[in-house]
């Protein structure tokens, strides 16, 4: 915030009451910026003016900000003191350059802007321009931000009230997600970031509710933030810049199958499709919905074979290339088939019905939960989720010694920071070579075991 000036003139009351009514005096801000004063003939309260003055085309303005503090007291926010006036005539400057740069439609047509507002212009924001997590953002502003921030204007939002609320979202219980047309849950209040000791969440939970709290933050923090740069709104943004997100609880490990627990897998599941689908995830590593998406047409069987990821999660197609075995794998599966089917579909949909059309038997949302965890209890293994079996692919191959550089390109990550906070501890590294020829032999006592034998189907 820029510096109080001082002026003789303008700065007390007493100063003011002895300039002449009618007329209006101002001091220099800014070159073409200035704060006026002007008091009418009546002999009530002045003005308080934001003025600017156009060297080059001679032409000016002015916006009244408020009432000056001649016989009352100010409360800052209609009656103004010299210093306030001059803070109001700031925020006035800043909003007519925003309002030059990004033109009338920049700011909120129907008030101040709320938080509210602010997310659903980012949502709708981020989804004109191809933006991959829409829903995401949509369900986790209706669940938790809407219903406790959503009325508050973004220019009057406080650090405390963002800090206070980011951490009721940690010590609340985690909601179950909603049905369709569910409405949102009740707003987080004391009783809900203090759970009933019998429901108290501690231990792994805990971690997982900081981390929750954590991505709901930076949802938050880049639609305010979206406000702000697009000219939405004229205000600083240390209310939630400022707010530090919770260390240390991303997940500590990830879940993930050794090659011969991925056999055991395979060979336990009885539905067919969902067996292909299965493979197809360990083959290629895609995310389910990208295997969802994935068309005939996409295959391509020439050289060592590889598979076209047009609609991927960060809207930059790539392509998975397959080995020898994998390729075989998705040549029997699409043999004959037309070019613009989904290469992985169902025999039969087991649902009543299916709204808005399209393949009835494509794979959709959560089809894949229930067959995936009987699976997994099938094969004895600990029950996890699909999205396990894409880092079951990138753990085989770090721990084969691929270079985490060239499986970001498979997986298609942007860079290697996520693969090097998962995976990194697998690779083979010159420190742990440098370990094994280095560090000596200490004749541990070492009990006898052999290795268990997996029978494969």
């Amino acid at each position: 915030m820029a510096r109080t000036k001082r002026s003789k003139k303008l700065d007390t009351r007493s100063a003011r009451i002895k300039l002449a009514s009618e007329v209006r005096h101002q001091d220099p801000l800014a070159p073409g910026k200035y704060l006026a004063y002007r008091r009418p003939k009546s002999g009530a309260a002045g003005s308080w003016l934001a003025r600017w003055y156009d060297n080059e085309t001679h032409k000016d303005g002015q916006e009244r900000i408020g009432t000056a503090d001649d016989f009352q007291e100010a409360d800052g926010v209609t009656v103004l003191t010299y210093a306030q006036a001059q803070a109001q005539a700031h925020t006035w400057f800043s909003s007519r350059e925003h309002l030059a740069l990004h033109g009338d439609s920049s700011l909120p047509q129907d008030g101040p802007l709320t938080v509210a507002q602010a997310i659903d212009r980012y949502i709708e924001r981020n989804e004109s321009q191809g933006g991959k997590s829409v829903k995401d953002m949509r369900q986790r502003a209706e669940l938790w931000i809407k219903p406790n921030l959503g009325s508050i204007q973004v220019a009057k939002l406080t650090r405390a009230r963002v800090e206070a609320w980011h951490l009721s979202i940690a010590e609340s219980e985690r909601s179950p997600r909603p049905k369709k047309g569910a409405t949102s849950p009740k707003a987080i209040g004391k009783k809900a970031a203090e759970p009933d000791s019998a429901k108290a969440i501690n231990g792994d939970s805990k971690r997982k509710r900081k981390s929750t709290a954590n991505r709901i933050l930076t949802v938050l923090k880049a639609a305010l933030t979206c406000a702000r740069v697009q000219g939405w709104v004229v205000c600083a943004g240390d209310a939630w810049e400022l707010v530090k997100p919770f260390r240390g609880v991303e997940e500590s490990r990830q879940q993930y199958l050794t090659p011969e627990e991925q056999t055991r897998l395979l060979n336990s599941i009885v539905d067919v499709d969902f067996r292909r689908l299965v493979a197809g995830a360990l083959s290629t590593g895609c995310r389910y919905g990208e295997l969802c998406r994935v068309k005939v047409m996409d295959f391509d069987p020439s050289g060592a074979g590889s598979i076209l990821i047009s609609e991927a999660k960060g809207g930059k197609p790539r392509r998975v290339i397959l080995t020898s075995e994998r390729r075989a794998f998705f040549l029997s599966i699409t043999a004959g088939r037309p070019a613009d089917e989904y290469i992985f579909r169902r025999d039969k949909a087991e649902r009543r019905s299916r709204k808005g059309g399209g393949d009835d038997l494509a794979w959709t949302t959560n089809d894949q939960q229930r067959l995936m965890h009987e699976a997994c209890r099938a094969a004895g293994l600990p029950e996890m989720g699909f999205h396990q079996l894409r880092h079951s692919y990138a753990s085989a191959l770090v721990t084969a010694g691929m270079p985490l550089a060239l499986l970001a390109k498979l997986t298609g990550h942007a860079d290697t920071r996520m693969l090097e906070r998962h995976y990194a501890h697998l690779a083979t590294s010159d420190l742990s070579r440098a370990l094994e020829a280095l560090a000596p032999t200490l004749n541990l006592p070492i009990e006898n075991i052999a290795d268990l034998s997996i029978k494969r189907g």
